[in-house]
């Protein structure tokens, strides 16, 4: 993931201007599925994923009509449910929640618990 990515600061700032832009550019982007480890604390890359979505929804909320571009969903997926009886802590999900309103997304953003060893989170 882009959080654990082994890479020097300079390249790592251009992914992430190359991803900001992307995000609120590209106009045949229509959902953004975010990948959140739910057995380890809220990354910064985590956060700042969330703040380019929260900047790209509310820049496309701003066109909207005007035929630019279409409305970007987002969806959290929180993964490695299956490490905790099957579900995601209520700390973890707090956390995810404070951090996606402080970002600007949409308060109904789904959060999905999922496990790739159960198979939860694919219906």
């Amino acid at each position: 993931g882009l959080g654990f990515a082994k890479v020097a600061a300079p390249l790592r700032a251009r992914w992430n201007a190359f991803l900001s832009e992307y995000f609120a550019s590209r106009r045949e982007l229509r959902m953004v599925v975010h990948l959140i480890d739910s057995q380890v604390p809220l990354q910064e890359t985590d956060v700042s994923i969330m703040q380019m979505v929260g900047a790209a929804v509310a820049a496309r909320s701003e066109q909207e009509g005007s035929g630019l571009a279409p409305p970007l969903d987002y969806a959290v997926v929180l993964t490695k449910a299956d490490k905790n009886d099957g579900r995601v802590s209520n700390r973890t999900v707090d956390q995810v929640r404070r951090a996606l309103e402080s970002a600007g997304c949409p308060a109904a953003t789904p959060l999905v618990p999922s496990s790739a060893k159960t198979r939860m989170g694919r219906e």
